[in-house]
């Protein structure tokens, strides 16, 4: 049950940012390809599409983080202004 709710935890996180991002021009897709692997949020510029990335989200010490896919925060789940400031920067989407 444990892995159930921290999956939907995950899910809403990256659903959001989802929201956001497309909001910004944006295309995304959330993915779980298996069920032993936690699902990420690709997104793509849809203006450069070389620019992707992959957006995870987990828990640290009771905290919901969002991640690059080179494992570095981006920032709390819930701080969407600065995920978005990041996601914008590293995908070349222009204000």
């Amino acid at each position: 049950m444990g892995e159930e709710i921290a999956t939907e935890t995950m899910l809403r996180h990256l659903r959001s940012v989802r929201k956001h991002a497309e909001e910004a021009g944006l295309l995304g897709r959330v993915v779980q390809t298996t069920r032993s692997k936690p699902p990420v949020l690709v997104l793509v510029n849809p203006e450069a599409r070389q620019l992707s990335e992959e957006i995870s989200c987990r828990e640290l010490a009771g905290v919901w983080w969002l991640h690059w896919s080179w494992d570095d925060p981006i920032a709390r789940a819930v701080d969407m202004a600065g995920a978005m400031a990041a996601i914008r920067r590293v995908l070349g989407v222009r204000p």
